[in-house]
C-alpha cells in the first residue's frame, strides 16, 4: 500500500513522491508526476496493463548511491584502461627513439613515461 510522503520507483526508472491522498475508490494517491495511483502503485485500471508511471518498488536512497558508485567505478576502470593503453602506445612509439638515445636520456624517458602513469593511475 503507497504511502503520502514516500518516494517510490516507477517502472521508467525514475522516482515519484506520493504528495496526497484523496478519498477516490480506485486511484486515490497523487504522485508528484501528476499521475493518480491505485493502492497497489498502478496508474491503469487493468493492472495487466502495464506503465511506465506504475510504481515497481520503494525508493532507497543508500541503493541509488551503491548503483551510482558502481557505474563510476566502472567507467573509472575503462577510462584508467584506455589511459594505459594510450601510455603504452606512447612507449611504443618512443622505443626506436629510445634505442638510438644515449642511456641517460633513455632513462629519463622512461621514468617520465612512469610518472605520467603513476599520474593517470591516481
Amino acid at each position: 500500500m503507497l504511502e503520502v510522503g514516500q518516494t517510490y520507483i516507477i517502472r521508467s526508472r525514475h522516482t515519484v513522491r506520493i504528495v496526497s491522498k484523496d478519498y477516490a475508490d480506485e486511484f486515490p494517491f497523487l504522485g508528484s508526476n501528476g499521475a493518480w495511483y491505485a493502492p497497489e502503485g498502478h496508474v491503469m485500471k487493468d493492472p495487466k496493463i502495464e506503465s511506465e508511471y506504475d510504481i515497481v518498488g520503494k525508493y532507497n536512497p543508500l541503493v541509488a548511491v551503491e548503483g551510482r558508485l558502481d557505474d563510476l567505478e566502472k567507467r573509472m576502470q575503462i577510462h584508467d584502461a584506455g589511459l594505459v593503453e594510450m601510455l603504452n602506445t606512447l612507449q611504443i612509439a618512443f622505443e626506436p627513439a629510445l634505442e638510438k638515445a644515449s642511456t641517460e636520456v633513455r632513462e629519463e624517458l622512461e621514468q617520465n613515461i612512469a610518472e605520467m602513469m603513476k599520474k593517470c593511475l591516481n
